[in-house]
């Protein structure tokens, strides 16, 4: 049954995907518009986006959906949308926000870039959720619940490595590092790494930096070159177990340690995994809108809270600001 009037703002590539002759034949969710497209409690009502490149690409994927390039466009039809996709540049967020006068529910890219003295008014009554989308993964979930029970004994220190800038794919980082082990209480170091040009997100940086946990251990935090190879993942070590989530996500490792092979009465953590849990992250944003919907048909509490992406996106000003 449709319920939830939606709206898509941004027709790029997270927005509306690959062309439909790249995209043919392939059946995972790869866009939001394949979401809005594919949950059956959604009532895809229009996009909004004012590039006319973006009115053609539609038309060959969505030729069905009503395109609109400005909001005075869309009439008496804006006051029937219950929530908007923001899936447009991020300098535009607070604008954005604020032209929906009457909308609610709202779903948002990364980075949100918005601060916090910039949400009062009519946007503190809107409910916002921001697509740092491992929240919305039932496999994170469960760990971060497992590691805060004491699943890998007292947290030793913690390895992430990431790519592509900071305002990207390191806020997506922190935020998770912040899921899995807790609050931050300070930027330790931090050093511009000058490895790449023409980052996805202009005037973004690369970084190497640390951050001191509120539990008492470090995470080092080093950037690749996605030219070289391309790898978000993080590596967290306790004093019984450690795990890594590497290949984009994909993948799960544990290990546990052992008998020193050279040293007697000592440890060492063993490098063969004794168990390995594989992720589909292709269904990324399958889980992020399975929530969404939950959440405003009262079915669910918000995973990925504007609160929470605000709070890891202040460390990331934080790095961003001291290199």
């Amino acid at each position: 049954m449709k319920q939830i009037r939606s709206l898509l703002l941004g027709y790029g590539k997270i927005g509306g995907g690959q062309s439909y002759e790249e995209g043919a034949g392939q059946s995972s969710i790869q866009s939001h518009a394949d979401a809005l497209n594919y949950f059956e409690e959604i009532e895809w009502c229009g996009i909004l986006d004012p590039s006319e490149d973006a009115k053609i690409r539609s038309e060959k994927r969505h030729k069905t959906v009503p395109f609109f390039k400005s909001i005075d466009e869309m009439g008496r039809l804006i006051d029937t949308i219950d929530l908007v996709v923001d899936a447009s540049p991020p300098g535009n967020r607070l604008a954005n926000l604020s032209g929906f006068k009457n909308v609610k529910y709202f779903f948002i890219e990364k980075p949100t870039l918005l601060s916090c003295s910039e949400l009062g008014g009519d946007i503190a009554n809107k409910k916002i959720q921001v697509n740092y989308w491992r929240r919305f993964a039932p496999n994170y979930i469960e760990l971060s619940g497992l590691i805060n029970s004491g699943l890998l004994g007292k947290i030793q220190y913690s390895e992430i490595r990431y790519g592509n800038g900071l305002l990207n794919n390191g806020s997506h980082m922190i935020d998770f590092a912040r899921m899995l082990l807790g609050e931050i209480d300070d930027i330790e170091w931090s050093k511009q790494i000058k490895i790449q040009d023409n980052l996805p997100i202009p005037n973004d940086k690369n970084a190497d930096f640390i951050l001191n946990m509120k539990g008492g251990f470090p995470i080092f935090f080093k950037a690749l070159d996605f030219n070289i190879f391309r790898e978000n993942s993080i590596r967290i070590t306790g004093s019984d177990m450690e795990i890594e989530i590497a290949h984009e996500g994909a993948v799960i490792y544990k290990r546990g340690r052992r008998a020193h092979s050279s040293v007697r009465d000592s440890f060492e953590m063993n490098l063969e995994p004794f168990e390995i849990i594989n992720v589909d992250v292709s269904n990324y944003l399958s889980w992020a809108y399975r929530s969404l919907i939950n959440n405003i048909l009262g079915q669910e509490k918000e995973l990925s809270s504007l609160s929470q992406a605000m709070i890891s996106e202040s460390v990331v000003k934080g790095v961003y600001e001291s290199v």
